[in-house]
């Protein structure tokens, strides 16, 4: 009879840990789901904007993809003297919480249509959640086909996973299941952390990481411990395809800007580069870069407010303007655009 109790006990807990991991996959599946992208039939791509459609996003943003699936309107032909700027990248190169006029790409186009008194036509081909592989895709699948004058290449440093996100098709919709955790590590049982939603909501919520963001001391404090962990490795692997991103630019005749963009917790830190590894890769194969580190450590010094609130990685409206300006004057500075 003891032993049938204990038997129960044991088959009772199995079933309620399994109804949490139900219940907590269930939970983040409802925040990854999104009827805005499509599978796409280039396997480098796995998932694009879904082409031809307007909507109100969950920022409350009017939202416009073209044909292409880029942001915006249809791409005409290309004017004689016009200046086509082409912008890849992920979520921050996105920026779907601000309207297009406050986005850093518009700002860089009003700052260099100032200064060159040409009109400058501006693409935003960034996809969110998009990988430095997949940016390079879009690249060769789309970009190289609208001869634009100039890319800009936007990197953040959770960007350098080789492995690929997954998008799967369900009912009604689709689902990006990244398979990393944002660069996220647990202390303990880690291997366990990565497979089980209910293990890392657990953990998130008792650990000083994502759940104990409530107060603006548990945020601070998350935000400097932040760490993206790259391996000699995975580095080597990263430089791929920002080689050949290089390589296509100079054999198409079009300039390339790659911009590194700073996690919050490292300009709180005080941190030179955002990676200087990557700095020094981009100064070793002559490619024009700027790591915004620079200019967020000033503006940070002076008491500006750079990111959104409770957010590491998507600098806010005043810190897009600082990137935007920062940028312009570099492709002004270095005659990117002749």
């Amino acid at each position: 009879m003891r032993k049938f109790k204990i038997l129960t006990v044991i088959c009772s807990l199995i079933m309620c840990i399994f109804l949490a991991e139900v219940a907590t996959r269930a939970y983040y599946f409802n925040k990854l789901t999104t009827n805005q992208l499509i599978l796409s039939r280039d396997p480098d791509l796995i998932y694009e904007h879904r082409p031809s459609i307007s909507f109100t996003n969950i920022y409350g943003i009017k939202t416009k993809y073209n044909s292409l699936g880029f942001s915006g309107e249809e791409i005409m032909a290309k004017k004689a003297g016009t200046l086509r700027m082409l912008g890849i990248g992920d979520s921050i190169m996105d920026a779907p919480h601000l309207n297009e006029d406050k986005k850093f790409l518009h700002i860089i186009a009003q700052e260099l249509k100032e200064d060159t008194e040409k009109d400058v036509e501006i693409i935003n081909a960034a996809v969110g959640g998009y990988n430095t592989w997949q940016e390079l895709a879009m690249i060769k699948e789309k970009g190289l086909a609208i001869k634009p004058d100039l890319i800009i290449v936007g990197i953040c440093l959770n960007d350098f996973n080789s492995s690929k996100p997954v998008l799967s098709k369900v009912l009604f919709s689709n689902r990006i299941g990244e398979n990393y955790r944002d660069g996220s590590k647990a202390r303990y049982f880690n291997s366990l952390y990565q497979r089980s939603d209910f293990y890392k909501f657990i953990y998130d919520f008792f650990s000083n990481s994502k759940r104990k963001m409530y107060t603006k001391e548990g945020f601070l404090s998350y935000a400097k411990s932040y760490n993206i962990g790259i391996t000699n490795e995975e580095f080597r692997k990263w430089c791929h395809p920002f080689n050949e991103m290089v390589d296509l630019a100079q054999s198409n005749k079009i300039e390339i800007l790659f911009v590194i963009f700073p996690l919050q917790g490292q300009v709180m830190n005080r941190e030179m580069f955002s990676y200087k590894d990557l700095s020094d890769f981009f100064t070793r194969i002559k490619a024009h870069y700027i790591d915004l580190m620079g200019e967020f450590n000033k503006a940070d010094v002076e008491g500006k407010a750079l990111y959104r609130e409770k957010d590491i990685i998507h600098p806010n409206e005043y810190g897009y303007q600082l990137a935007a300006m920062s940028i312009a004057k570099y492709i002004l500075d270095n005659k990117m655009l002749k």
